[in-house]
C-alpha cells in the first residue's frame, strides 16, 4: 500500500514538472518570435487595448494590476523572484532597456522585486496624474495674470484713445494719477504680495502639485500640495486638514520638498553607559542588519559611538537609509516603526543600560516633613539633618 502512494506521489510529481518544463518551452518560444498578446482577460480595468487607441491606467489599483502583470511577464523563470536587465532585454534595446531597469530598480540592488515593480509603476501614475493638475493650476493662474495684464494694458491704450478726440491728456493723468496714488495706500501690500508671488511661482518654483513638502525650519508638519493659485497654495496636512497657505509667507519660508528629493536617512541616538564596550556596538549593528537585508524598506545602516555630553556617558548613534524618499507617509511609518522595533529588541538582547549619576542628599527635617505631608507630629519620627562641612 505504501509502495502503492508513493508511486502515486512520483508520478504525479513528474507530471509537474513536465509541465512545468512545457510552460518555460512555451514562454521561451513566445520572446523568440516576439508574438504579440493581449493581456485584456488578466488585467481587467488596468489595460483595456483596442483596435484604434489604448486606454489609460485611470486609478491607483489599476496600476497595481499593470505592475503585477509586467512583472509575471517579464520575468524569464518561474524558479526566480525578482526581473533582470536580461529579461528587460528581450523587449527593448539594450539603451532604453537599461534606462527601463534603472527606473524601476528602486533600491538599486541590480535586480527588480515585485515591490519594486509596483511601486514604480504607481509612482509613474501618481506623476501623471499630478502633471495633469499642475498644468491645470498653471492654466488657471497664466488665465488671471492675462487678465491682469489686460486690464493695464487698455488702460495705457484708454489714454490713446482719449488723444484721438483731442482731450487734454496732461489734466486726465493728473487726475488718473492722484486717484492712483490714493488707492496705492490701501493696494500697495496687496501689489507686492501679488509680485512676489508671481516670482515665486513662475521662477523659483519650488514644488507641483502632489508633491509631499515640509514647512518651516523645524519641519515637523507633512503637507501634501492639493492646488496652486495665484495669491494662495492649497495644502493637505497630515490629519487630512486642508490649509490655505499665503505664496508671499511661503517665499519667506524654508521648503523641503519630499518628492524631489532622494532616498532619506534617518539617526536614532540613544545614551549608554561609558562601561559600554565597542563589541556591543558591533553585535547591535549585525542584529539590525539582519533586519535591513530582509527588508525592502531599508538600505543601509551604521552604528556608531559619539559625545553624550556627560563625561560618564556614551551616545549610540544608529543611522539607516530608507530605499524611498520617505514621500508615502504610510510606507515610511511602517518602515520606522519595524526598524525601531527592532532597534529596541536589539539593546534588551544586548542588555545595554543607561544608569543615572550618583548625586549627594540629606533627609529633610521634622519640620519640612510635616508640612509636606500635613501629617500630626506625633507621626512623624525624630530625623536629624546630616551636618554639612
Amino acid at each position: 500500500m505504501q509502495e502503492a502512494n508513493s508511486d502515486t506521489k512520483f508520478q504525479k510529481g513528474q507530471q509537474d514538472a513536465d509541465f512545468f518544463k512545457k510552460l518555460h518551452k512555451v514562454e521561451k518560444h513566445i520572446r523568440k518570435n516576439k508574438l504579440k498578446l493581449t493581456f485584456t482577460d488578466q488585467l481587467g480595468k488596468a489595460v483595456t487595448v483596442s483596435q484604434d487607441e489604448e486606454s489609460e491606467v485611470s486609478s491607483k489599483k489599476e496600476a497595481k494590476k499593470l505592475a503585477f502583470y509586467l512583472f509575471w511577464n517579464m520575468r524569464a523563470t518561474l524558479s526566480r523572484n525578482h526581473v533582470l536587465l536580461e529579461d528587460v532585454e528581450y523587449f527593448l534595446e539594450k539603451t532604453k532597456a537599461k534606462e527601463c531597469f534603472d527606473m524601476l530598480d528602486l533600491d538599486r540592488d541590480g535586480k527588480i522585486s515585485l515591490q519594486d515593480m509596483r511601486d514604480a509603476v504607481v509612482s509613474v501614475y501618481e506623476n501623471r496624474k499630478n502633471l495633469a493638475l499642475t498644468l491645470k493650476d498653471t492654466r488657471t493662474v497664466v488665465g488671471k495674470l492675462e487678465n491682469i495684464l489686460g486690464v493695464g494694458i487698455h488702460g495705457v491704450c484708454f489714454l490713446f484713445y482719449l488723444s484721438i478726440f483731442n482731450v487734454d491728456l496732461y489734466k486726465t493723468w493728473l487726475t488718473c494719477s492722484t486717484l492712483v496714488l490714493a488707492f496705492s495706500f490701501s493696494f500697495s501690500n496687496t501689489l507686492k504680495n501679488l509680485l512676489e508671488a508671481i516670482i515665486y511661482l513662475f521662477v523659483v518654483h519650488p514644488f507641483d502639485v502632489g508633491d509631499g513638502i515640509l514647512v518651516g525650519t523645524t519641519g515637523t508638519d507633512y503637507f501634501k500640495v492639493e492646488e496652486i493659485a495665484l495669491l494662495n497654495t492649497t495644502l493637505i496636512k497630515w490629519d487630512g486638514s486642508r490649509v490655505l497657505y499665503p505664496n508671499y509667507k511661503m517665499n519667506t519660508d524654508m521648503i523641503t520638498n519630499i518628492t524631489r528629493s532622494n532616498n532619506k536617512g534617518e539617526v536614532f541616538s540613544v545614551n549608554v553607559d561609558f562601561s559600554t564596550s565597542l563589541e556591543v556596538f558591533a553585535q547591535i549593528e549585525a542584529l539590525i542588519k539582519i533586519h535591513s537585508e530582509a527588508s525592502p524598506d531599508i538600505n543601509a545602516i551604521a552604528v556608531s559611538p559619539g559625545n553624550g555630553g556627560n563625561p560618564l556617558k556614551f551616545t549610540m548613534n544608529i543611522w539607516w537609509e530608507y530605499t524611498f524618499n520617505t514621500a508615502d507617509r504610510g510606507r515610511y511609518g511602517g518602515a520606522r516603526n519595524k526598524i525601531l522595533h527592532v532597534i529596541n529588541a536589539a539593546l534588551a538582547k544586548a542588555n545595554v543600560k543607561y544608569t543615572l549619576p550618583a548625586f549627594p542628599s540629606q533627609p529633610m527635617d521634622r519640620r519640612m516633613l510635616q508640612l509636606l505631608g500635613n501629617l500630626p507630629s506625633e507621626a512623624i519620627p525624630d530625623v536629624q539633618p546630616i551636618p554639612t562641612s
